[in-house]
């Protein structure tokens, strides 16, 4: 048989605080708060579910066990009521849990087991709070994870809706994600059209080569740059085209030339090929530099 223990206090904040402290605790294994729950009712009266501290789905204290037991013990608050013989707990326990949790008051609820209740109640011992308990037999215990089962499985509608909105979700998202790339790709060809050649982009040239050689590579990917900077949008290149180069314009006419000029007469290759697609269209471009 497990145990219901309550501690209420004061105010709307209290209950949080404890419950922060008392994890503390939890993980020196000195008290077992892994069902619990915080509650507050504000200044109008109204009962709020603030959080669960719960075991893995599979456990039966999920927050629809919280919701009918807040129905049990405070009815009207909004909470789906429950058939009277779901929850048998004592009447006076119920009416005085009542009274303690007033307006602008907070609460944690602790479901426990026998051995571990009493270094439980002197943990909350010193906090202020209005310790009350009692017992939660086996058979209501049993008697909730069937309600509980049943009640908390949606309809077949309510999983429809559920899934229709993570489909618009996940849609606005996508297109949200592509304006995004767009945007972004806009960017990177305005700025490579108008970009010269610098010594910071030689330099990554060169250590990009070193640490192919130094990995027994014989080429190394030295440079990228979306296709719609040619002339063509990459058909010259996915062609071999001998003239490709002819369709190169701003930075990575630069780099092209930089190696026809420099690096050519010291034996390196460059080839141009084809990176990616992008929603069937080609996408980048990359330069190889080839040793071998």
């Amino acid at each position: 048989m497990a145990h219901l223990l309550v501690v209420a206090f004061d105010s709307l904040g209290a209950a949080d605080e404890v419950l922060c402290r008392l994890r503390s605790l939890q993980k020196e294994h000195l008290v077992d708060l892994d069902d619990a729950c915080v509650v507050q009712r504000d200044e109008q009266g109204v009962l709020h579910l603030k959080q669960v501290v719960g075991r893995p789905p599979d456990g039966f204290l999920s927050k629809g066990f919280w919701r009918r037991l807040m129905a049990h013990i405070f009815p009207g608050n909004g909470f789906r009521e429950p058939r009277p013989a779901e929850i048998a707990l004592s009447r006076g326990f119920v009416r005085e849990v009542g009274e303690k949790l007033g307006p602008g008051s907070s609460a944690i609820f602790v479901v426990v087991e026998p051995a571990r209740l009493d270094p439980l109640i002197e943990a909350f011992e010193g906090e202020g709070g209005h310790v009350l308990e009692t017992d939660l037999p086996d058979e209501v215990v049993r008697k909730l994870e069937l309600v509980l089962a049943e009640g908390e499985i949606p309809g077949a509608k309510e999983l429809r809706a559920l899934a229709a909105e993570a489909a618009l979700r996940e849609s606005g998202a996508r297109r949200s994600r592509r304006d995004e790339e767009q945007e972004r790709r806009r960017r990177w060809i305005h700025e490579l059209l108008h970009a010269d050649l610098t010594p910071g982009l030689i330099e990554h040239i060169r250590h990009t080569c070193l640490e192919a050689a130094r990995r027994g590579e014989a080429r190394a990917l030295v440079y990228r740059f979306p296709s719609e900077m040619l002339e063509d949008r990459g058909r010259a290149i996915i062609d071999q085209d001998p003239e490709w180069p002819e369709t190169l314009r701003g930075q990575p006419r630069k780099v092209y030339e930089f190696w026809r000029k420099e690096l050519a007469p010291r034996g390196y290759d460059l080839s141009a090929r084809l990176l990616d697609y992008r929603d069937g269209l080609p996408g980048d471009v990359g330069f190889f530099l080839s040793w071998a």
